[in-house]
């Protein structure tokens, strides 16, 4: 999961760090600083092993100013991230939550990328973008006050033995009343009221 502004904003630095704690998962971001310090708030990136692939997986906030935190620029640090990695796997993947106009900027300019999933902001795109030899940018979220969780984006991505992305399949799905309830969420839901 990239962290976003607003999660920051919402819960600040303490809620948030015991929030990462607690997570079974990676929570990324390779530009949230503690404020006056060199280190990071959270892991930057992640390294999995996965159908013969090396695959880094970079997380990115969005810029804004909080306390308690140093947001640093997330073009930057993007280009940043993807040199440090880039020796260590054979697939690039950036979780931005920087949103869709940066994530375009970012996608043209680090063309070693190799899908941008986008988060933040308030546009969503419909279908998948493509930039010239360079990396697929699909917006996974388009919030606003009071209709989180109404639409999920569900991808997959096919790459071939030399790491090239050969196919794709995005759709973004409403989640309306009429769809059936995740059973693993709702024991989970009833598990923490």
């Amino acid at each position: 999961m990239a962290l976003g502004e607003g999660d920051l904003q919402i819960l600040g630095v303490n809620a948030i760090q015991q929030r990462i704690e607690e997570a079974d998962f990676p929570v990324l971001s390779a530009n949230v600083f503690l404020a006056g310090t060199d280190r990071l708030l959270t892991r930057p990136y992640v390294i999995r092993e996965v159908g013969g692939h090396r695959i880094a997986i970079i997380g990115l906030t969005g810029h804004a100013t909080l306390p308690g935190v140093e947001i640093r620029d997330p073009l930057e640090t993007a280009q940043e991230s993807v040199d440090l990695v880039r020796e260590h796997a054979d697939i690039l993947i950036l979780l931005s939550h920087a949103g869709l106009a940066l994530n375009r900027q970012i996608a043209e300019e680090l063309q070693e990328l190799d899908l941008i999933i986008s988060g933040g902001g308030q546009e969503l795109t419909a279908v998948p973008e493509f930039t010239d030899g360079g990396p697929v940018l699909v917006h996974a979220d388009s919030p606003s006050p009071g209709h989180a969780g109404r639409r999920i984006g569900v991808g997959t991505w096919y790459f071939d033995a030399d790491g090239r992305l050969t196919q794709q399949d995005w759709k973004s799905v409403a989640l309306t009343p009429d769809m059936p309830d995740d059973p693993a969420m709702l024991e989970w839901v009833r598990q923490h009221p």
